[in-house]
């Protein structure tokens, strides 16, 4: 009888766990927003593309974006939009910050490291963005995402010529 009751205890705690692994990821991780690299046309009907990073909102309050501006090296660039404006902005020492509303996509801007030719293949190529929810209720700091990708992979995300090494 010690042994089914022990058995049950065992169950009943590793439920417990799973349960409260659930809670904390559901209140913390689910509404985190989804930051992808995509490709786009360079100009409407272009077959060059160009990279750009899509923020999803998923949770339910609106979300600010902010980024750091300024030299580029084995790093992305970002900026708001594709004006003249933004991309000058986008070089001066600072930061930027945009806003997200609920259940909404923003595609931001992104530019290539300067030194892009001198990183190998298979490295990465990151940038780092931070969010906060405009109205939070318990976490008030700004959070880091660290968004990376290979430089062989962004070359053919983009369509470019590139040379994959045989690992085999």
């Amino acid at each position: 009888m010690d042994g089914i009751w022990e058995a049950i205890k065992g169950i009943g705690s590793i439920v417990g766990l799973l349960t409260g692994g659930f809670v904390v990821w559901d209140r913390f991780l689910s509404s985190a927003p989804s930051m992808i690299i995509r490709a786009k046309p360079l100009l409407t009907g272009s077959v060059e593309k160009w990279p750009i990073l899509d923020v999803t909102n998923k949770g339910d309050r609106p979300i600010i974006i902010r980024w750091k501006n300024g030299e580029r090296l084995n790093s992305f660039g970002l900026a708001k939009d594709n004006s003249t404006r933004s991309i000058v902005e986008s070089l001066v020492p600072g930061s930027s910050a945009v806003s997200i509303d609920t259940g909404e996509s923003l595609k931001i801007e992104m530019f290539l490291p300067s030194n892009l030719e001198a990183i190998d293949d298979g490295n990465q190529i990151e940038v780092e963005v931070f969010w906060s929810f405009a109205q939070p209720k318990i976490f008030k700091r700004f959070r880091k995402r660290r968004v990376t990708i290979s430089k062989s992979n962004l070359h053919a995300l983009l369509g470019k010529n590139s040379r994959f090494k045989d690992d085999g």
